[in-house]
């Protein structure tokens, strides 16, 4: 990918990413489990090598957490850092603990969720881009404004989400790919395009003639979330590959 904000594609399971899968990659390769670090898939040269861990999941008895393997890698030159992807439990926070201060010893960088910054004195915080209220632009600028832009990684998050009007709950309801394109159907090709939320949507009335709003994401909402990063001096930014195929690009060089 070309621009001056550098997007890792996230490369999860075994075996080699698709050939339109676009370059530098983060290999999710190791899953923290009790059993210690277990090496579920090779990684490729570049990138970054990632380790993931399951929501409330048991950590190795006693204090450390093996990383020479991880470390080594690092080292060797054949990846540029480490992506932890962690999550924002009592497990996570656990994890982030043993893991970071060594990682901050050795000036090796690495990137974090931002719910887990207080663990991780030299990390990159990763913040997600979905926002369902007020404006991604303000959103970036509170990070930046506590953190620092040099400081932050973007994660492109695909929004498929479904919001009763008026709605209590801010995060809505994931919708699968089949609800989303029978939804689709309904709406008419009413699409609009929020700027400020850097999505798009369209509205529709159910069975019971209530009200819903539908936020989603596609190649193109993508590219405006990651300009809004690119324009606040962020200089990182993760898109799964699961999740978006080649649908992410990044935005033209300024």
């Amino acid at each position: 990918m070309t621009g001056n904000i550098k997007t890792f594609t996230v490369v999860t399971g075994s075996g080699s990413p698709p050939a339109q899968a676009s370059p530098p990659f983060a290999w999710l390769s190791f899953r923290l489990c009790e059993r210690g670090m277990v090496r579920e898939a090779q990684a490729g040269r570049g990138g970054l090598i990632g380790i993931y861990m399951p929501p409330s999941s048991p950590l190795p008895p006693g204090g450390g957490i093996d990383l020479r393997e991880v470390i080594s890698l690092v080292h060797r030159g054949s990846v540029e850092g480490i992506l932890l992807d962690l999550p924002a439990d009592e497990s996570g926070m656990a994890a982030a603990g043993r893991i970071c201060p060594r990682l901050d010893a050795l000036g090796i960088r690495y990137f974090i969720p931002e719910p887990l910054s207080a663990f991780a004195r030299k990390g990159i915080y990763i913040i997600h881009s979905a926002v369902s209220g007020g404006s991604l632009r303000d959103m970036l600028g509170h990070f930046c404004e506590k953190h620092g832009a040099s400081r932050l990684a973007l994660e492109i998050v695909r929004t498929r989400h479904d919001f009763t009007m008026p709605s209590r709950d801010p995060s809505g309801r994931f919708l699968s790919q089949q609800e989303f394109s029978r939804l689709l159907g309904r709406c008419g090709g009413m699409i609009c395009r929020s700027d400020e939320l850097c999505c798009r949507y369209f509205t529709y009335m159910d069975e019971d003639r209530d009200p819903h709003f539908v936020m989603f994401d596609d190649g193109d909402t993508a590219r405006l979330k990651l300009e809004e990063a690119q324009r606040c001096g962020i200089a990182f930014a993760f898109a799964l590959w699961d999740d978006w195929g080649a649908d992410i690009k990044a935005p033209p060089a300024k």
